[in-house]
């Protein structure tokens, strides 16, 4: 296994980087804006995974038609949300 070409060059140029997790972290900008991307996905997927765990709750529960079904019932505040839903599988 070689190196590719273009890293070579830079080597032989003396271009390399000695600390490269200094430069790329040590500057503020650039750890603000690392900090900010990680931040920024990671509340983006804890929103998608939290909506799908509780659609799933509260569409199971209306759909399974128990009795005494907390979430069949019209008093649950997101039964108007799967009301449509659960009367399609009826």
């Amino acid at each position: 296994m070689e190196e590719s070409p273009a890293f070579l060059k830079i080597n032989q140029e003396g271009r390399r980087s000695p600390a490269p997790l200094r430069e790329a972290f040590g500057n503020w900008k650039y750890l603000s804006v690392s900090l900010l991307v990680l931040f920024g996905g990671t509340v983006g997927q804890a929103v998608v995974w939290q909506t799908t765990q509780l659609y799933t709750l509260f569409l199971l529960g209306a759909s399974s038609l128990l009795e005494g079904s907390v979430y069949a019932q019209p008093t649950c505040p997101n039964f108007a949300a799967v009301a449509p839903v659960s009367a399609k599988v009826r």
